[in-house]
């Protein structure tokens, strides 16, 4: 058989040493943003969170468009960095940020396990027009 010694071929020895490559990979589409102070970046209207020690540096989001609610790869100076999550906007909302040295304290105090709006959380305003709002300590 002419293909018995395939190993032997040059073509196989080339292929052999390849890197394996992730098809998926080599589809994302790539785009470069600044990670804001509360360790955010945009990405088509959302906001994904990354690393503390990425915030005020330039990073490439590497992402699916055809899947937004999936995690977003980050990558920093050509090395993969992590996923980023979409940001848990009302957990976010309890974070407490010193303003002179920018460290981040997670809130321990107001649980992570914060109730969702309610509508008996809403009550009529004085007026009597029916316009409704909701009480201080609901909202995120």
């Amino acid at each position: 058989m002419p293909f018995e010694n395939a190993p032997d071929m040059p073509v196989a020895l080339l292929l052999s040493s390849l890197p394996t490559l992730d098809l998926e990979e080599l589809f994302l589409f790539e785009c470069t943003r600044k990670v804001t102070n509360d360790r955010a970046v945009s990405l088509n209207g959302r906001l994904f969170e990354v690393e503390a020690v990425l915030v005020g540096e330039r990073v490439t989001l590497r992402h699916d468009p055809s899947r937004p609610d999936a995690p977003v790869n980050v990558w920093h100076d050509g090395r993969f960095i992590e996923k980023a999550h979409l940001v848990d906007t009302c957990a976010n909302c309890h974070v407490r940020r010193h303003r002179r040295s920018g460290v981040i304290d997670a809130d321990t105090g107001h649980a992570a396990t914060h109730a969702r709006l309610s509508m008996r959380a809403f009550t009529s305003d004085d007026t009597g027009n029916g316009t409704e709002k909701p009480d201080a300590e609901e909202v995120c």
